[in-house]
């Protein structure tokens, strides 16, 4: 019996440990001041440990339960920004009109103004004009129709009065309330169009190597990461004669084990740039996962480039996920793990792109497998543990038979 006990509980350890070994590792989140959505940084510490699709993610709370979250990343947008103008004088004078002066603070150059009017079914005749010190005054547009003055998705609609090129101080509106009741004008300003550009991290731990060929004139740069990241853009900056226009290409190297055992490596085409003086090279990589890249450039008849400096970087990606502030969260990355499926996908859109950015904690790995260039571990592939787990289920039947078997004869004693 006691042997038996001893066997048990080294197959159920034996059990809980294969289990175990599907976590790559953690990293604890901090704790946030308020429920809500956040985005949690995917830093190049955790990203190496992540799929591509970062299916093998996932975050849970202190009871293990998993929290559903879906992937974001930075890119470039266009975005509207509405800047009202200061309103230097406002006047609604009773069965005549509604006098508006806003100023130009900045002095520049713009065509049209958008005013906010709370909504009313009504149509109005109005008139602008322009001055730069308010005594002297020049018309800019005369007798045009304020109207459909009614929003179906708020309380105020916005109406564009556009007008000829100018750079007035001031922009004086005059509204006719000879038939009606005045306008509840809420502000007047206008709209610039503001473009936000995508944020990166520097990737610091790189060497670069560099050989030059004389007989296929062209020059090898290979740009070797300390692990397998994913990289977005890299910036060449070179220096060579006065003036110089190279072409070159970038390549992803790749290493493959033969069936031999042997390791070859391959070269796989990303794209083309071109070197100039005088200003650096920017090369945007769709969305790559690897560990070294090499530019080959094409000298031609000319002398070598030598490069200044080059510089990586990982585009910053986050996880968006619903936290609350009595519970506390981890990050952990998997191995072999189904992507999730969760509701949260379907509501994208409804999610605030202001959402606080928190940053994991130091991560700590359990197992380290670099997939690009080696097989997986025997003790960490799926082959051990089904094997494993078939070995285990076979000594556990026949020793439930066999005290079974001991357990009839002892009865018939």
């Amino acid at each position: 019996m006691k042997r038996r006990l001893i066997f048990s509980v080294f197959f159920l350890g034996l059990t809980h440990a294969l289990l175990a070994q599907s976590y790559l590792g953690e990293a604890n989140l901090q704790k946030v001041h308020h429920d809500g959505f956040y985005r949690i940084f995917l830093s190049p510490e955790i990203t190496p440990f992540l799929d591509q699709d970062c299916s093998n993610a996932r975050i849970v709370n202190q009871n293990d339960v998993e929290i559903p979250y879906i992937l974001d990343e930075d890119v470039a947008y266009d975005a509207r920004q509405y800047t009202p103008y200061e309103i230097v004088e406002k006047n609604q004078t009773p069965g005549c009109c509604t006098s508006l002066v806003v100023e130009n603070t900045s002095r520049s150059m713009i065509n049209n103004i958008h005013l906010v009017i709370r909504n009313a079914e009504v149509r109005k005749s109005a008139s602008l004009l322009g001055s730069d010190d308010r005594t002297q005054w020049f018309a800019l547009k005369d007798n045009f129709e304020l109207e459909n003055i009614n929003a179906v998705d708020g309380s105020s609609a916005v109406r564009m009065v556009q007008f000829p090129l100018s750079r007035y101080a001031y922009y004086w509106l005059k509204i006719n309330d000879s038939t009606s009741a005045p306008l509840n004008i809420e502000s007047a300003g206008y709209y610039k169009t503001l473009h936000q550009a995508p944020s990166y991290t520097p990737l610091k731990k790189f060497k670069l190597v560099i050989k030059d060929s004389l007989k296929t004139k062209q020059s090898f740069w290979s740009v070797m990461l300390d692990t397998v990241h994913w990289v977005d853009r890299i910036i060449f900056h070179a220096s060579g004669m006065p003036y110089f226009f190279r072409h070159a290409s970038l390549y992803e190297k790749t290493h493959r084990r033969t069936n031999t055992g042997k390791t070859e490596f391959q070269l796989n085409y990303v794209k083309d740039f071109e070197l100039k003086s005088g200003s650096h090279s920017v090369v945007d990589i769709p969305r790559s996962k690897g560990k070294e890249w090499i530019a080959i450039i094409r000298n031609e008849d000319n002398p070598p480039l030598v490069p200044d400096s080059i510089q990586v970087y990982q585009l910053n990606r986050y996880m968006v996920a619903y936290l609350k502030t009595e519970d506390s969260y981890k990050l952990k990355t998997g191995n072999d793990l189904q992507p999730p499926v969760y509701d949260l996908a379907s509501f994208k859109n409804k999610i605030p792109q202001t959402a606080d950015v928190i940053m994991p904690a130091a991560f700590r790995v359990h197992a380290v497998t670099d997939s690009a260039e080696s097989d997986p571990p025997f003790f960490n592939s799926k082959l051990w543990i089904w094997a494993a787990l078939i070995v285990i289920i076979t000594v556990l039947a026949f020793m439930s038979v066999r005290m079974i078997r001991e357990s009839n004869a002892n009865s018939r004693q």
